[in-house]
């Protein structure tokens, strides 16, 4: 008993602890002097997949006397209503880049929208941060945009085919029956039983077909020469 009720107190602690942590894209420290553009090579239109990852480059350029080092680049997606509002907020990336004086650097960065996201706009916000050689922070918010989120184009649509199977089943079974209350009603008769009445017709016919022939040639020319026939094939007796 004692060692659950540590753990629980473990675990309230560690939640109210990450409660009291400020999350890394608020009180953000200011802009250094620094130009910075983007590009998205694989979805160059702001239209990203959820549940596929998403690139984009950043180029960052030193405007100041300062070398930058830059640390880490991370970001968020925000309520196109309300940007405060942080629908999910995506991993930090390291990269420990030190860009000197008028130099300029490229940095990738990659994030995953979430797949159970649906699809609408938002708002992405992408931020890189640095320090300069005084151990001062800055921050500076290389892409603030509205995106659209889109569904993933599917092969085979699993959801439709079955919502199809399904009402070819239920109208399936509404014909079975509507067939059946036809038949008890007397309507109309069973196939098997339609079947099994021809067949047995057809085998009377044949049947009567046949005995029919032979009495239609009985006394005829055909008669005596098969009966002639006959005789002559019998083995002859022996005296």
């Amino acid at each position: 008993m004692l060692p659950v009720l540590v753990a629980v107190l473990a675990c309230v602690a560690a939640s109210a602890v990450a409660q009291q942590q400020p999350h890394v894209l608020t009180n953000m420290p200011p802009s250094g002097a620094v130009t910075t553009g983007f590009m998205f090579p694989t979805y160059p239109g702001k239209k990203f997949p959820a549940g596929k990852m998403v690139d984009v480059v950043v180029g960052i350029h030193n405007d100041g006397s300062d070398s930058y080092n830059i640390s880490m680049i991370t970001g968020s997606l925000n309520s196109p209503v309300d940007f405060n509002v942080h629908v999910q907020n995506f991993t930090n990336v390291g990269y420990g880049q030190v860009v000197k004086p008028g130099e300029e650097l490229s940095l990738e960065y990659k994030f995953f929208p979430d797949p159970r996201l649906e699809p609408r706009d938002f708002i992405v916000a992408l931020t890189a941060f640095y320090s300069d050689s005084k151990g001062n922070w800055h921050s500076t918010t290389f892409f603030n945009q509205t995106v659209e989120i889109v569904e993933v184009k599917k092969l085979i649509d699993w959801e439709l085919l079955f919502m199809f199977a399904l009402f070819g089943a239920a109208i399936g079974g509404i014909a079975y029956w509507v067939y059946s209350y036809i038949v008890s009603l007397g309507w109309l008769k069973p196939q098997k039983k339609r079947a099994a009445k021809k067949r047995a017709q057809a085998q009377a016919g044949a049947v009567m077909s046949a005995e029919d022939h032979e009495e239609w040639i009985k006394g005829t020319n055909w008669d005596a020469h098969r009966k002639a026939g006959t005789r002559s094939k019998s083995p002859a007796k022996t005296k």
